[in-house]
């Protein structure tokens, strides 16, 4: 999936808002969140949404505001929707050791 058609993107940025999840009437739980990629003075916004095992991941791991995410996807633009986002394939939340000094 490299192609143009298929844009892939690397993001790091801090949680804005906690994840939200839903579970459709299947049983597939997918998660969305909002990351600023930028700075406070300079914030830029991105989406990201993750289904299945990252999903899982995400609830297991706490996907709270303030959490910093590393993630790797295909950025997903939809015809109905007014803005893109970033479907997840790799992710990591962390906690950087500047956030645990005093």
């Amino acid at each position: 999936m490299s192609d143009a058609r298929y844009p892939q993107a690397y993001a790091r940025g801090i949680l804005t808002d906690d994840a939200r999840f839903h579970t459709d009437g299947n049983g597939r739980t997918t998660a969305t969140l909002t990351v600023n990629a930028g700075t406070m003075d300079a914030p830029l916004i991105i989406r990201v949404h993750a289904a299945g095992d990252h999903a899982a991941y995400l609830r297991e791991q706490g996907a709270l505001q303030g959490r910093r995410l590393i993630v790797h996807g295909i950025i997903h633009e939809e015809e109905t929707a007014d803005e893109a986002y970033i479907l997840a394939d790799e992710m990591a939340l962390h906690t950087s050791v500047k956030d645990t000094l005093p």
